[in-house]
């Protein structure tokens, strides 16, 4: 599994909703969001990159 899905999968699970494109997790909020939302938005991406890499991949290796 790339760990652009698996990030995504994770995020769910915080009540966040991205989808990878290809190897890529693209961003684009509305331009509405509030301050809060992206406080938890990328909160919750900087910590779930963390657990993913922490975890690494399905060979055994580090995430880089």
């Amino acid at each position: 599994r790339r760990l652009s899905k698996r990030v995504c999968e994770e995020l769910l699970l915080e009540g966040v909703w991205l989808r990878p494109l290809g190897n890529a997790i693209p961003i684009v909020p509305p331009l509405s969001i509030s301050h809060a939302e992206l406080k938890l938005l990328f909160d919750s991406l900087r910590r779930v990159i963390q657990r993913v890499a922490m975890e690494g991949d399905n060979s055994g290796r580090l995430a880089h």
